[in-house]
């Protein structure tokens, strides 16, 4: 289903980041190793909550095209970016600039991905590695 013509086409990313991002899907994935997401769409979703937590976010300069806006779920993945959106300017009226939320989703991106990756990576079980890092962050926030 195809989003309103008022959204932009594509999502784009930065271009060191790029490469790495397509390490942490099932399709990049060697067979021997297995890896926490299915598709981009998910890891940038991850890598976007991840910089908002952290209060991490960078402009994305050098711009590399990763995925299609149709992509973005419209009932789970546009809502949680809106809010982001919302949360980052503390203003609703963001929500008039689709072109202004998606620059702030990839500016979140790109400050949380490295990080992600780093965590995710930190280890032989790419998988586990997520796994206990989500544990510790969620029995971290709940203390």
């Amino acid at each position: 289903m195809r989003l309103s013509n008022d959204w932009p086409n594509r999502v784009y990313v930065d271009k060191e980041q790029y490469d790495r991002m397509h390490e942490l899907t099932s399709k990049a994935s060697e067979a021997e190793r297995e890896v926490p997401f299915k598709s981009l769409k998910e890891v940038l979703m991850a890598a976007a909550m991840l910089g908002y937590k952290m209060e991490e976010k960078d402009v994305v300069t050098e711009r590399k095209e990763i995925i299609f806006t149709d992509y973005l779920d419209k009932t789970l993945d546009l809502p949680l970016v809106c809010c982001l959106a919302i949360a980052d300017q503390k203003t609703v009226e963001v929500l008039n600039d689709k072109k202004k939320i998606i620059n702030i989703f990839e500016s979140y991106i790109k400050g949380g991905f490295d990080y992600l990756y780093d965590r995710i990576m930190s280890g032989p079980d790419r998988i586990q590695n997520y796994a206990y890092y989500l544990l510790k962050e969620h029995i971290s926030d709940s203390d």
